[in-house]
């Protein structure tokens, strides 16, 4: 079956994803509802983050993600948006890692 095949291509990413950082493994974790039906997990581990977002609903959201930093998609997709932000699709779900940037400020 397509739709079983799909599935359970999705959860293997989503595992190998949990067993491969650090922070997925052993960080500190906080918990915020974005909105209702909008959760954001960030886990932390020495100098690695992990952003996880789940959409349970049924319409897609747009978001203003204001790190500062570079985003590395990880698994999931965040589209961006005319406005700068990201999008999550309804039903989604996205991981992502924020790496700081350093640059000479002269």
């Amino acid at each position: 079956n397509e739709q079983e095949s799909w599935m359970h291509a999705w959860t293997q990413t989503w595992v190998a994803l949990r067993t491969s950082r650090m922070s997925m493994l052993y960080g500190q974790t906080s918990y915020t509802e974005l909105a209702p039906g909008l959760l954001a997990i960030h886990r932390s581990y020495l100098s690695e983050n992990t952003w996880v977002l789940i959409n349970t609903t049924g319409q897609p959201y747009d978001l203003a993600l204001d790190t500062g930093e570079p985003l590395q998609p990880l698994v999931g997709t965040l589209d961006a948006t005319a406005s700068g932000g990201f999008a999550i699709n309804a039903w989604g779900a996205a991981a992502f890692d924020v790496r700081p940037s350093v640059r000479n400020r002269k």
